[in-house]
């Protein structure tokens, strides 16, 4: 645990070309397990915050077509929140890969993945947040449990009421 506040002062601090190349390396190498990771997913955090893009997309492209199986996870589903929050690029990722077939249901029931799809959904505007609303409507029918679709119901609502 005290490690992680170690790597991720490493992580901001290192300028040197070759060490932040290696540094680079060792987090490619090994992303698939740090975002999981119950302190791993601190680095990842700390990478996608700081980082610039050029030096994010290799890595961020690793969860590219993962980010809804990561999004119901508990340690990854914050780093997802974080990447969405990154790039508007990465948001319409995430909700093209739920329109590709994924139960919504599912991810709707997921207290973690109920978090994502909802920085999802604040996040998007325009077409994104028209598809992801029908998504999500489309699937809440689904669903057994009144609280969630209450939640989401008066979400709609709000931001409904908010673009009038």
């Amino acid at each position: 645990m005290n490690g992680i506040c170690l790597v991720k002062k490493i992580l901001l601090m290192t300028h040197k070309k070759e060490l932040h190349i290696k540094l680079k390396k060792l987090i490619y190498d090994d992303a698939l397990n740090l975002i999981v990771h119950q302190y791993g997913n601190y680095a990842i955090q700390t990478i996608v915050e700081n980082w610039n893009e050029s030096d994010l997309e290799d890595i961020l492209n690793i969860y590219k077509d993962k980010y809804v199986t990561l999004s119901v996870k508990k340690f990854s589903s914050n780093v997802i929140e974080r990447i969405l929050e990154k790039n508007e690029k990465y948001l319409e990722d995430y909700i093209n890969e739920i329109n590709k077939g994924y139960n919504l249901s599912e991810i709707l029931k997921n207290k973690y993945g109920n978090f994502v799809l909802k920085k999802a959904y604040d996040l998007s505007s325009g077409d994104m947040k028209k598809k992801l609303f029908d998504e999500i409507l489309d699937n809440l029918k689904f669903l057994n449990d009144v609280k969630i679709i209450n939640k989401w119901k008066g979400k709609f609502i709000h931001s409904n009421s908010k673009s009038e």
